[in-house]
């Protein structure tokens, strides 16, 4: 059965968010999902001191320990980026970071000497046509000494069928100093690229993440925590129920004081789910039977509430509809 193949990092559910302080990346991949290389794409920039102070003192108060994960953008290149990290490590969550690794040595440095055994993981990206490729090694196999021995830390690529031969080269020289090297599927049009033969089998155990058994899959209907044990938070304090821009996912905005987390597991909405992190900290509920009358009300409740956000929306831009 899918449920019995897929990687969990518990048997329980884990608490996790993803803060967003910044859209922006200072590198433009050609395959960003963010469409970073798009000039014409909106994006809200750096968090301001006003969102960052109303997001800290709401996840601070969350009950329990959750892990504050950064991603999307470059969460490094916000300059109050370790000041951020430096209040969460005095709390009872830990952190967790994805990055390009394009921060200089010395703040990475004082990265892992804030957070110590507060760092659950980092992710580092490997952009082939970004960066110089021997310097990103040595700054990994450096970074991989210095960390805690608590923090997993692992190297990541999104694979094409061009960079597919320097990638088999990478990977065995990390193999070799000890670093694990994950490679992501890269996507067109919302959907995940097939690739050659030979590239298809060659990457078929050393995917990131459950991104074998998801690809492009579609968990409707089952029983999902994520707004509830997890949620996303972008630069200006909205927060959204996953990755995905379901039906209903709006959870209102932290700065004013509109968030609201879901009471429980609710039915996923989304047509096709690309979430390792939902799986990963087992928050789908592959096992449990679908219920169509419950899916059927969610949807209908979901899609006026939508319907709600919009029309403040409209009315906050005093646009009638």
């Amino acid at each position: 059965m899918f449920y019995d193949t897929i990687r969990q990092k518990s048997t329980e559910q884990i608490k996790s968010l993803h803060w967003q302080i910044t859209d922006i990346c200072n590198y433009k991949c050609n395959y960003c999902s963010e469409r970073q290389y798009d000039k014409n794409r909106f994006h809200y920039g750096l968090s301001d001191q006003k969102t960052i102070s109303k997001v800290l003192e709401t996840i601070l108060n969350l009950p329990g320990s959750w892990q504050i994960k950064f991603g999307n953008g470059e969460p490094t290149n916000h300059p109050k980026f370790l000041e951020i990290c430096e209040e969460i490590t005095r709390s009872r969550h830990t952190l967790c970071l994805t990055t390009n690794f394009s921060a200089p040595r010395e703040m990475l440095k004082k990265f892992v000497e804030i957070c110590g055994e507060k760092l659950n993981f980092v992710t580092a990206s490997l952009h082939l046509g970004q960066t110089n490729v021997d310097e990103f090694l040595q700054k990994a196999i450096w970074f991989d000494s210095i960390k805690d021995p608590q923090t997993c830390f692992i190297v990541t690529n999104v694979v094409t069928d061009e960079n597919f031969i320097k990638i088999k080269h990478i990977y065995k020289e990390l193999e070799e100093n000890g670093i694990r090297l994950e490679l992501q599927i890269r996507k067109s049009n919302e959907r995940t690229v097939m690739y050659s033969q030979k590239t298809e089998e060659y990457i078929a155990n050393k995917l990131h993440g459950n991104q074998r058994f998801i690809r492009d899959n579609s968990f409707f209907g089952k029983e999902c925590y994520t707004g509830n044990l997890f949620f996303i938070i972008d630069p200006i304090g909205n927060v959204f129920r996953c990755y995905q821009m379901i039906t209903g996912g709006y959870l209102g905005n932290m700065v004013k004081g509109t968030f609201a987390r879901y009471p429980g597991s609710l039915p996923c909405l989304s047509l096709k789910c690309e979430c390792v992190n939902a799986i990963e900290r087992n928050l789908i509920l592959f096992k449990k039977k679908r219920n169509i009358g419950r899916i059927t009300r969610h949807l209908a409740k979901s899609i006026k509430a939508d319907r709600m956000v919009l029309k403040k929306l409209l009315e906050s831009l005093s646009i009638s509809i």
